[in-house]
């Protein structure tokens, strides 16, 4: 949701550096494998929240508190990463290791599924994949792709009414640099998934003014999110597309707690017209489109 507070924006943008590195378009391979993908540290810090998260009691969970808060009548995800991030550093900090069992030697996990997830038996969430030769890209909406507000905002693209209880409201969205782009080229090159932690009636609206070619194969919402003891986290176990062949990006860490290995993280953007991240992205991932193991080049070794 739109912050008017500079100082506001400035906290944020000091967390958000240290969760997803800088990004400089061009650079050899190597270089962008070590700008894209997570090293065993965060890897390993991400997997240890997890179990900390799992034995906290819901009662006394700051990060349930957070997200509820945060979700009361609110269609779209708002702003809370910079607090779940000093909660995710503070008890990386505490926690002991614990994430051998997810990793072979050479640091690249050697399972069908998470071994986290807590959800193996639901309803997978999506059909069967119709190309069977692209991987599959879950692409989260708010605040990677756009930013949205309830306040009037500068340089909004576009703005829209979303019937609410108990009025209507007019919604006014800003659209990322490439974002459109970001869409149409890569669903050339993979199955596209938006997975959005926001309700779907406002969601839909959103990403019809972004896919206007109708690229994006398949939309989640809110209510696919997996509850990991007060976190909304996104499960991509669920999908029923084979791991080693499905990437997220997502600028709140907490939504691949379950998968840090399939994370290609990405800054939380508000406003910059001439930021160039997805961009930058969107070429790593078309010169990686026709690897069929996704951790050859997302986890450093």
């Amino acid at each position: 949701m739109e912050q008017n507070n500079d100082s506001h924006l400035q906290r944020s943008n000091s967390v958000k550096n240290e969760s997803s590195p800088g990004l400089t378009p061009g650079g050899n391979d190597n270089q962008l494998i070590k700008r894209y993908s997570l090293d065993p540290k965060q890897i390993q810090a991400l997997e240890s929240e997890i179990n900390l998260v799992m034995q906290l009691d819901p009662q006394q969970n700051i990060l349930a508190s957070i997200n509820r808060q945060s979700t009361t009548d609110i269609p779209f995800s708002t702003d809370i990463i910079e607090a779940q991030m000093e909660i995710l550093k503070e008890n990386s900090k505490k926690s002991v290791c614990c994430g051998g069992k997810a990793r072979v030697e050479n640091g690249i996990p050697n399972r069908p599924y998470s071994d986290y997830s807590i959800m193996h038996n639901s309803e997978k969430l999506l059909p069967p994949i119709e190309d069977t030769s692209k991987n599959t890209l879950v692409i989260d909406l708010d605040e990677t792709l756009v930013h949205s507000s309830f306040a009037e905002m500068k340089g909004s693209d576009f703005s829209f009414v979303l019937n609410l209880e108990p009025q209507p409201y007019t919604i006014y969205v800003r659209v990322r640099p490439f974002a459109e782009e970001f869409i149409d080229k890569l669903s050339e090159y993979y199955e596209l998934v938006i997975f959005t932690n926001s309700e779907q009636k406002y969601s839909e609206e959103v990403i019809s003014r972004l896919d206007k070619n109708n690229k994006v194969k398949h939309r989640l919402f809110k209510n696919s999110l997996v509850d990991l003891n007060g976190a909304e986290v996104k499960d991509l176990s669920l999908l029923d597309r084979e791991l080693k062949r499905t990437i997220i990006i997502d600028n709140n860490p907490f939504s691949y707690l379950l998968h840090p290995y399939n994370a290609v993280p990405v800054t939380t953007w508000y406003k910059d017209k001439e930021e160039k991240e997805l961009q930058t992205i969107m070429e790593f991932l078309i010169e990686n489109s026709k690897s069929t193991d996704v951790y050859s080049f997302l986890v450093q070794k």
